[in-house]
Order: C-alpha cells, then structure tokens, then sequence
C-alpha cells in the first residue's frame, strides 16, 4: 500500500504521529516452520465467551483497551480462525495471513505467528500487515520463515508514544 502524501498531512495536522511499516509477503520456505504445541485453534463461531475473555484481557495489556466487538466480526468472517497460547498471546488468522494478533509478550506473539505459519497451505502466498519497528520479534520469525519484507505504510497512532507491541493490528479495524 503507497503511502498518501495528503491523507499523511491530515492525520498529522490532527496530532498524529506517523510510523513507517514493512509487509511480509510471499511463499515460505518449505520445512521452515514448524506448529508449536502450545498454541491451541478454535474455528471462527466456535469461539466460547471465555475465549474472547481471554483475547479481550491480552488486548487491554498489549493496546490499553478491549475490541470484543471488532474480533468476534473478524470471527464471524468465512475461514477466520483463533490461535490461543494460554493467556498471553492471540491472533485471527486465514490460511494465509494474520488478520490481528495481541500478546503480553514477544516469545507469545511469536509462537501464534509461527503457528499461523505453520498452518498456511504449501505454496500459498503468506501475508503479514503492519509491521512497525518494535515487531522486531514478527520480522526475525518471518525472514526465518522465507517469507520477504516490503514497503507498506505507513501506521498512525495519537495518545500513545507509538504503536502498540507486541501486537499487529488490522488494517479494517485497528
């Protein structure tokens, strides 16, 4: 996505500050990532109030606040799927790409990245959005993966010091 130089002087008129990004895109490596054990998948619907529990407290320690709304859409959506680990780290996933994931830690984020990796269908083109500088830990477990890294930005945050981590937001919902 190129960046819009008049939409960038708006959010930044308007107190935002503006963080660059890179996209991972691109087959894997075949055999380069392997399912983690810990990490457990719930298909989309099937998702308990518990669960969402747990996503919405991860949430309010990656982000500040809850989107219980906002992830039971994503949910609701054909092939979206949970990825669990314990109650540190989340992500909705498609076969091909991670459409949200929030952590209370690097090592949680990364395991449910690898587990979504891990997951994609051989050949298929993998998609991770919005990497920002501090996913430092979502861009090693990529460039492991094989999957490249390219331009995309840029991410736009007021009210906090910068974008969240360890976290990845969704382009529709934040």
């Amino acid at each position: 996505m190129l960046p819009r130089p008049k939409a960038m002087a708006l959010y930044a008129d308007l107190g935002f500050s503006l963080h660059p990004v890179v996209a991972a895109w691109g087959p894997l490596r075949p055999g380069a990532v392997q399912r983690p054990d810990e990490v457990v998948r719930y298909e989309g619907e099937g998702v308990t109030d518990a669960q969402l529990d747990v996503v919405a407290g991860i949430d309010r320690a990656a982000r500040g606040s809850a989107r219980l709304i906002d992830i039971a859409m994503m949910l609701s959506e054909e092939g979206n799927r949970l990825l669990l680990h314990e109650d540190q780290a989340y992500a909705v996933a498609k076969d091909d790409r991670i459409v949200t994931l929030g952590a209370r830690n690097e090592a949680s984020a990364a395991l449910v990245l690898r587990a979504m990796l891990a997951e994609a269908p051989d050949g298929e083109t993998v998609e991770v959005n919005w990497l920002t500088a501090p996913q430092q830990w979502a861009i090693r477990a990529l460039i492991g993966a094989g999957v490249e890294l390219q331009p995309f930005g840029p991410v736009m945050v007021r009210g906090m010091p910068g974008p969240p981590s360890p976290y990845i937001p969704s382009g529709a919902y934040g």
